[in-house]
């Protein structure tokens, strides 16, 4: 129908709809996610500079070890070693130096500005074990003049290098000689003999029978032997009805002699008289 006019007139079509989608506009270009191969090239290059940044920052230091198969570690940062050198950035570090059979040491690292340095490190070794036996007894057992235990017992702890060795048992001469210890744990053994501080003398008496007494101690009784230690001895010899004797002896250690026999004298007769008024 038109506005305004009368009836439509019968070739009027009917109005329908149809469907219809507006165009969208472009809202700009979308980006593209790197790929790996990108990425593997751009990590390459930044580790590369940071290589580059550390060798050209940091400085070379030669460490040399007493034993020379010690091993190092390094605290405190990243280094490179080349060859017998590491290379380091110049600032303190914690250096450990260690071998079997030596003490581990720590100590710190300081790495200045300058080029090419250097530094010697010399570990100590681990003490070694001494094992000592004494025959016929045990004896106490002295290094450098400190007391270090008995022999006959468990290994001793000695560090390395040479010492003094003293042995002392009662009765028996004391023993010294030179002791070279080879440390890092090794065990090392020695026997020894102990050489008697007395001498062995047969004492004989005309008649038998007498006591033998050193000092108020009895002895035995003669004939026999005794034991007297090195210096002079004085014996004295009892027997009743004699006059006490006494047998004088440079005694010497490891001597065994025999002794003259010695003749007591009888006792002096002793007379008792007493009278009665008559």
């Amino acid at each position: 129908m038109n506005p305004g006019n009368g009836p439509s007139s019968g070739d009027d079509q009917p109005i329908r709809p149809y469907d219809y989608t507006p165009p969208v506009a472009a809202t700009g270009t979308a980006l593209k996610r790197p790929g790996r191969r990108q990425m593997a090239i751009a990590a390459a290059l930044i580790l590369a500079l940071l290589a580059l940044w550390f060798l050209l920052s940091a400085r070379a230091i030669e460490i040399r070890t007493v034993p020379a198969e010690a091993e190092l570690a390094i605290d405190g940062g990243g280094y490179l070693a080349l060859g017998s050198r590491l290379l380091l950035r110049p600032g303190n570090y914690q250096l450990t130096v260690s071998a079997k059979g030596y003490a581990t040491r720590q100590q710190q690292l300081l790495i200045s500005k300058a080029r090419d340095q250097q530094l010697t490190v010399e570990l100590d070794k681990l003490p070694g074990l001494l094992l000592i036996t004494t025959a016929p007894v045990p004896a106490r057992v002295l290094i450098d003049g400190v007391d270090a235990g008995y022999s006959n017992a468990a290994p001793l702890g000695v560090s390395a290098g040479t010492h003094r060795l003293r042995l002392e048992a009662e009765r028996f001469l004391p023993r010294e000689q030179a002791l070279e210890i080879e440390g890092m744990e090794i065990e090392q053994s020695l026997a020894l003999d102990l050489a008697p501080g007395w001498g062995t003398y047969r004492v004989e008496t005309q008649p038998a029978g007498a006591s033998i007494l050193l000092d108020g101690t009895q002895l035995g009784v003669t004939p026999t032997e005794v034991e007297l230690m090195a210096g002079r001895r004085t014996l004295a010899l009892q027997l009743a009805g004699f006059a006490d004797a006494a047998l004088s002896i440079e005694a010497s250690a490891g001597e065994r002699q025999q002794l003259p026999p010695v003749a007591l004298r009888r006792a002096d007769a002793r007379v008792q008289l007493s009278s009665r008024p008559s």
